[in-house]
């Protein structure tokens, strides 16, 4: 019989493990690897690896663990909690926002969009 821990668990100890979960599907992504693929070099059903990700306090420890090493094996869960992934600190530097920068007036000339429209939006490249 399968008990529901979630009556059994402090909130703020479930909380951790919705934590633990955006983290490893930060990692997977910031590695390129799908749920699939991740899940079948760790030995579990994809369906479990929703379920890790989205943080389900009864998924095993060793699951978890597998997981981790299934993605990045020299990482530890500490070192995971920690920040200590090269690749997830790569992505996050290199998702940035896309600057905007006003047209030149001489530029708007040339190509003055919508003829009907005198939006600001008109100014803007993006």
């Amino acid at each position: 019989m399968k008990y529901d821990e979630t009556l059994r668990t402090p909130s703020s100890r479930l909380q951790e493990a919705q934590d633990v979960g955006r983290k490893l599907q930060e990692l997977r992504i910031a590695h390129g690897f799908t749920q699939s693929d991740v899940a079948a070099r760790a030995g579990i059903s994809r369906s479990t690896a929703v379920l890790i990700e989205q943080g389900d306090e009864s998924r095993t420890l060793a699951q978890v663990l597998r997981y981790l090493h299934a993605i990045e094996s020299p990482l530890t869960l500490a070192g995971l909690l920690r920040g200590e992934s090269g690749a997830v600190r790569n992505m996050a530097t290199n998702a940035r926002t896309k600057r905007v920068r006003v047209r030149s007036s001489s530029a708007r000339k040339a190509n003055p969009g919508p003829a009907s429209s005198s939006s600001d939006a008109d100014k803007y490249d993006f």
